[in-house]
């Protein structure tokens, strides 16, 4: 059984990994990347969580319909830059006369 209090703790812990890093380093995460960790450390529990016979009973419809919203997201995370990459592309032909 989980206990609440370290599940809570770890969660604390993560946040102010994430919130506290270090801008002035260079390091600084924007609130997308932000967004796309938290979604990442929640994929990755969903994923042991389903290793859980019991867990998958009882949420087995929510987790499917939470990994369709993970690869959407992630999907749309790999696609945009890969869509934006010709407009911002250094060997992009110029328009010359």
């Amino acid at each position: 059984m989980i206990d609440s209090a370290r599940a809570t703790g770890w969660l604390q812990s993560a946040r102010g990994f994430i919130s506290n890093w270090s801008p002035a380093l260079g390091l600084g995460l924007s609130p997308v990347n932000k967004a796309l960790a938290v979604l990442i450390l929640a994929a990755t529990v969903l994923a042991i969580g389903e290793t859980e016979p019991l867990l998958e009973r009882q949420f087995g419809a929510a987790d499917m319909a939470a990994e369709l919203m993970f690869a959407a997201v992630f999907g749309a995370e790999y696609a945009l830059p890969i869509w934006t990459a010709p407009l911002a592309s250094p060997l992009k032909p110029r328009d010359t006369p």
